[in-house]
């Protein structure tokens, strides 16, 4: 390791002196592979069962899909239409407020409101918007 040795300054010696343990940054618990039955607050009958796998790529829940399965069934089930397009995420990276100022030139974006759990999903830092798609005449 370049800099080890007998030259090295006192901080830089206590630097390498301390360890990292669970303590400080556990370790992500190990999940089994298992079946869940989600019947979305009694809204579906019956439950959808759905097989979880954390170790697949996708094989979790998704707390965006959940917010946003629940929101369509309680509110939308007898008007979902083709031009409307429902859209929700969990924000993790910067990148996820760029691809909703993309998806604002193609349609139009607008919050969900009258969602009665919305103040819970929000402060999760789960967005759900409803996006109509802008008639743009062709050149």
């Amino acid at each position: 390791m370049p800099g080890v040795g007998p030259n090295m300054s006192a901080s830089q010696s206590e630097l390498l002196a301390i360890s990292i343990t669970e303590d400080l940054v556990p370790s992500t618990a190990s999940k089994c592979p298992s079946v869940t039955s989600i019947a979305f607050d009694g809204l579906l009958n019956p439950p959808l069962l759905l097989q979880d796998d954390p170790t697949e790529c996708g094989g979790q829940l998704w707390p965006g899909g959940m917010v946003l399965a629940t929101y369509l069934l309680r509110t939308k089930m007898t008007e979902l239409q083709d031009t409307v397009c429902y859209f929700c995420f969990k924000k993790r990276r910067r990148a996820d407020m760029s691809f909703v100022k993309m998806a604002r030139k193609v349609f139009e974006v607008t919050d969900v409101e009258d969602d009665p759990d919305k103040k819970v999903w929000s402060r999760q830092g789960i967005h759900l918007y409803v996006n109509h798609i802008n008639h743009v005449e062709c050149e």
